[in-house]
């Protein structure tokens, strides 16, 4: 098992508290704490941006590709601060279990 678990792509959540330069930062040096290594060395940039077209995919709702400037919630490096973090409340988002 990983600790953190990895993100959920299919939760519109996730797409709703992260810009796409967010998370091709991540992609590209990897997030300290996670399992989540830097692939900058083996992928070009090109090629991340084509991963992130592609896990857009997997959310129905992940909303227009036109928002990678916009900043929605925390930045890349930022941890969470546990169940429901956004909202105040205890219950699970940005699909979490």
């Amino acid at each position: 098992n990983l600790n953190p678990a990895p993100r959920n792509f299919r939760h519109h959540g996730f797409w709703r508290h992260r810009t796409e330069g967010e998370i091709f930062w991540v992609i590209k040096h990897g997030s300290p704490g996670t399992a989540m290594i830097p692939f900058g060395g083996l992928l070009s940039d090109k090629e991340i941006w084509t991963i992130i077209q592609y896990e857009r995919t997997f959310s129905r709702r992940s909303g227009p590709p036109g928002e990678r400037g916009r900043r929605h919630g925390r930045g890349p490096m930022m941890p969470r601060s546990g169940p429901g973090h956004h909202r105040g409340g205890n219950e699970p988002c940005c699909g979490e279990p």
